[in-house]
């Protein structure tokens, strides 16, 4: 990946409205929680009624550690604590997908074109901005990784993050369920994908105008900040918690304002944005362009960049929080194909990791690993002075194995490893330790 996924500290904690503090009400609102959190693990957002999961819906209580009454926003929740290895067994016994709480960032330029908007004022960044960057851990200022940059001895280099030569290619994906409004997505075509920066055509920049049939910016709006409280910022915040997504929205201070303005974004220039999303180094891109017509329907049209791939939406709904809804549930369903394991039995695969010279840095290596929702098992064969050899149970492919562990900073694939469909599928994995703190 460009940036660094984010482990989502919130991942198994679940709030939901509540109308009283009765067993029932109670009871009815953890069936709720334990359905929402079964979606983030498993990264469908319809999970199938398994018998495995309807028993477990009817006793939730069996799959949580605490709960609590909370008042927020005028109403009372259910806020429940769920237990990781409870779920992972459920999920298991279900042969449903799961997926890791590392998951991948994502940055949302949305623009939006909004009288009421206009009159309310543009939006702002300013010192909440600043802090609620500062709590992901990432400097506001900071530079994304150099291109080219060296790679440390022995460790296969990160994929360019510069645009591609060519145009990028489209990704072979169903649209999402259909919802009660009237969507008009634009069709998606074949491609796989990486993660990264966005794409652009070999001329250097791509203007991607709103569809047809959709209303003509007038070059007025506002773009989203992390501190908005647009109906449609909103909706995304809500709908990303759903599903278990990292998606932030820029700060809009001034640096950020000195070079996105509403027209670069309407128009799609993917130089100006790859030059201004830097900053934030987050893994894939969310462009959203929100505009309602004369007859006061919202014509909203959503590309996910994923490195050199991009997904279009296109929807024309009642509102335009319904639209941005959808556009979180098409970037949910694009990672969960990714990154979450559906293999329906484990397999075994040998890792040769180095990197962890010391006791210390054995015991993290396996901390680590211990942690990961794809790994079945962890079993120890071997430590050496240079190395420690792991097996693992996964039910993941190979090089979907490799993909997860290389996915943050905890594992970088080593030069001359040994790569899936070569006839070398059972060869050790060769990794290195490159986790903040290793010895």
């Amino acid at each position: 990946m460009a940036g660094d996924a984010a482990v989502l500290e919130w991942l198994y904690d679940v709030e939901t409205p509540v109308p009283s503090r009765t067993a029932a009400d109670r009871q009815a609102a953890a069936q709720r929680a334990l359905d929402t959190m079964l979606t983030r693990l498993t990264g469908l957002a319809q999970v199938p009624r398994e018998p495995a999961i309807a028993a477990a819906l009817a006793a939730p209580e069996r799959y949580y550690q605490r709960y609590s009454f909370v008042a927020a926003e005028g109403e009372t929740r259910l806020a429940v604590s769920f237990a990781p290895d409870a779920l992972r067994e459920l999920i298991s016994q279900a042969a449903l997908p799961i997926w890791s709480a590392d998951r991948p960032v994502a940055l949302a330029w949305v623009v939006v074109e909004d009288d009421a908007a206009h009159t309310a004022g543009a939006e702002r960044g300013g010192p909440a901005g600043d802090a609620a960057l500062a709590s992901e851990g990432r400097a506001p200022s900071a530079p994304a990784p150099s291109v080219g940059e060296a790679s440390p001895q022995g460790v296969a280099p990160r994929p360019r993050q510069g645009p591609p030569e060519a145009p990028s290619p489209q990704l072979a994906r169903p649209a999402p369920p259909a919802p009660a409004t009237q969507p008009e997505p634009a069709q998606p075509s074949a491609g796989r994908h990486q993660v990264g920066a966005p794409p652009t055509t070999a001329a250097g920049d791509a203007d991607h105008q709103i569809g047809p049939g959709s209303p003509a910016p007038s070059g007025q709006g506002i773009v989203l900040s992390s501190a908005s409280e647009h109906s449609v910022a909103a909706a995304l915040r809500q709908r990303a918690r759903e599903r278990g997504l990292a998606i932030r929205l820029p700060l809009m201070d001034l640096e950020d304002r000195d070079r996105i303005q509403p027209a670069t974004l309407w128009h799609g220039y993917s130089y100006t944005i790859r030059e201004a999303y830097a900053r934030y180094r987050p893994d894939y891109l969310l462009l959203g362009r929100v505009r309602r017509d004369a007859a006061g329907d919202w014509w909203t049209d959503w590309r996910l960049w994923f490195g050199a791939a991009e997904l279009p939406r296109q929807f024309r709904t009642a509102d335009a929080a319904a639209a941005a809804i959808q556009a979180v549930d098409a970037a949910g369903d694009e990672l969960a194909r990714r990154f979450a394991v559906t293999g329906a039995e484990s397999g075994l695969v040998e890792l040769d990791v180095r990197g962890a010279s010391s006791v210390a840095g054995y015991a993290g290596v396996l901390r680590h690993l211990a942690g990961l929702a794809f790994l079945d098992r962890v079993e120890l064969v071997e430590v050496t002075a240079n190395a420690i050899r792991l097996r693992v149970a996964t039910r993941s492919s190979r090089e979907q194995l490799a993909d997860l562990l290389t996915a943050s900073d905890a594992f970088e694939l080593a030069l001359g490893a040994p790569a899936a469909g070569r006839g070398v599928a059972t060869a050790p994995m060769r990794l290195l330790w490159t986790a903040a703190g290793a010895s």
